[in-house]
C-alpha cells in the first residue's frame, strides 16, 4: 500500500508542475521560422465571384515547428477554410529558449490563392 501511496504522491507533483511559458513572436520572427509554407487553393464560389485577399491567423506552434491551433483574425468568409488547411501544413524551424524547443504564438497571413509558382517564403511590400 505505501508504493501506492508515493504514485499517487508522484503524480500530484508533476501535475502540478507548472507549464513553460508559451513564447509570442511578432509576425516578422515567425516568418523567418518557415521552413514548408503549404499553398492555398482558391474555393471554387470565390473564384466565380473573384474574390481573393490574404485571411490573417493567430497561430500556436509546436515545439516542433507544427502548427497546433490557427484562430483566423480576419479575411473573407468564402477563403477562410483555404487558408486554414493551407496554414495548418506549414512547418516552421523549432524555436529553441536557453536550448529547449518552446511552443510559440504569431499572427500570419495566407494569401488566398497562393501566387503561382513555387510558394515565397516572404511577402514584400511594394515600392
Amino acid at each position: 500500500m505505501r508504493w501506492l501511496a508515493v504514485i499517487f504522491a508522484l503524480g500530484a507533483a508533476l501535475a502540478a508542475a507548472p507549464e513553460p511559458p508559451v513564447v509570442v513572436l511578432p509576425p516578422h520572427e515567425a516568418e523567418r521560422l518557415i521552413l514548408h509554407r503549404e499553398p492555398a487553393g482558391w474555393p471554387p464560389e470565390a473564384r466565380a465571384l473573384g474574390i481573393r485577399g490574404v485571411v490573417r491567423f493567430s497561430i500556436t506552434v509546436s515545439p516542433e515547428g507544427l502548427v497546433e491551433k490557427a484562430q483566423p483574425d480576419s479575411g473573407h468568409p468564402l477563403l477562410l477554410e483555404a487558408a486554414r488547411r493551407a496554414i495548418l501544413g506549414y512547418r516552421f524551424r523549432p524555436l529553441r529558449v536557453r536550448g529547449v524547443p518552446a511552443r510559440w504564438r504569431s499572427k500570419l497571413g495566407v494569401r488566398v490563392p497562393s501566387p503561382p509558382g513555387p510558394a515565397p517564403l516572404r511577402e514584400t511590400a511594394a515600392r
